[in-house]
């Protein structure tokens, strides 16, 4: 009898994300993704025959930045208005700086009072965060340049520290180190720093959320999320003992890196309650092994970089169903009185349209790397 009944499979889900190679530069065998714009232009590092070089990725092309005559370079960063942070090694042996790619151009980002390689992101209105470097003993130092003026963001006592992220409503998120070696998280916004506790920030969003890592118990990072400015870390799924957060999306998407016991490393996406490694989310038979996801747009896709061939290849993935990548609005933060959010930062009448770097960079002092 039951020879004869016939056992029907259930068809398989399709994969949730669409998975497509950016490509190499030429006689490069390895890119790196770290940033995305709305317009799906993405950014990163590729390597050529001589080095590392800054590289910009659309519709299908993959440009590398240069200088032709630097030694190496790396774009780490891209707003909406196309303008490109990274940095530069001009000659070997040299220090880096920190530059701007803007309508083909590179500006080296000293001229406007941002020394050293320490610029980590822009924003919208082209405020730059990073980790400003001094040159001598001091330790490095958070610090948001805007309107053409740099605002040191921590106290220069501690032990270094380093804005990682920035909204657009100019609200910053990094961490620093305390004089007893702990690193702790720090929320800014208009000159008033909100400690967050024990961990790293790495992105925050226009809902003042912000996600890093904190340390587990035996002092291995687990990834989080600060909402309302309190802590929850996010789950490992089955396999890996430590994560980290590197950015989020205003839809509450998080994406980062997970890490299993043997080493083993796979990017990974925290939505609805739920983290996922990425390589369950894509097509397994194309051979990627996906290793870090590093940053989400609005629309849900995501870039970084994985193993293709035996080398490394950058990455971007599509949902395969765009309604699931539909933008939802967060609640508003519940705010209590000792942990009120900062007032969102006013700027006086004069400077509401933050001037170009074109016209910050006055002749006098301009200072572009030829390419």
């Amino acid at each position: 009898m039951f020879d004869q009944i016939e056992f029907l499979s259930l068809p398989e889900s399709p994969p949730a994300y669409e998975i497509r190679d950016l490509g190499l530069l030429p006689e490069g065998r390895l890119c790196h993704a770290f940033a995305i714009n709305s317009q799906t232009s993405i950014v990163g590092e590729a390597d050529m025959e001589f080095g590392l070089h800054a590289f910009l990725w659309q519709n299908g092309q993959i440009t590398d930045l240069g200088p032709s005559s630097s030694i190496s370079s790396k774009a780490i960063s891209i707003n909406e208005s196309g303008y490109i942070l990274g940095t530069v090694e001009l000659t070997p042996g040299s220090d880096r700086i920190s530059c701007l790619w803007s309508s083909e151009k590179l500006i080296n980002l000293s001229g406007l009072g941002i020394s050293g390689a320490g610029a980590k992101a822009i924003n919208n209105d082209n405020f730059i965060v990073g980790e400003m470097h001094f040159g001598d003993y001091r330790a490095p130092n958070a610090f948001l340049w805007k309107y053409g003026q740099t605002i040191e963001l921590v106290s220069p006592f501690v032990g270094g520290s380093s804005a990682e992220a920035i909204n657009n409503l100019g609200q910053a998120a990094g961490f620093q180190t305390s004089l007893q070696l702990f690193d702790q998280a720090f929320f800014w916004s208009e000159n008033k720093l909100i400690d967050l506790g024990i961990g790293r920030a790495y992105g925050i969003n226009d809902n003042a959320v912000t996600a890093g890592l904190t340390y587990q118990a035996k002092g291995l990072p687990i990834a989080c999320l600060w909402e309302n400015f309190r802590r929850r870390e996010l789950p490992l799924p089955q396999g890996f003992i430590s994560s980290k957060a590197s950015a989020i999306n205003n839809g509450m998407e998080v994406v980062g890196t997970l890490t299993a016991n043997d080493g083993r490393k796979a990017a990974f996406l925290w939505k609805n309650e739920y983290s996922t490694d990425l390589n369950n989310a894509i097509d397994q038979t194309i051979g990627w092994d996906l290793q870090e996801a590093n940053a989400i747009n609005e629309s849900g896709q995501i870039v970084g970089w994985g193993f293709l061939e035996h080398r490394h290849h950058g990455f971007l993935l599509t949902p395969s169903d765009r309604s699931s990548a539909q933008i939802f609005k967060t609640p508003p933060l519940i705010q209590t009185q000792e942990m009120a959010a900062p007032p969102i930062p006013k700027e006086p009448a004069a400077l509401k349209k933050n001037p170009s770097f074109e016209e910050l960079f006055s002749e006098s002092i301009r200072s572009e790397i030829k390419r």
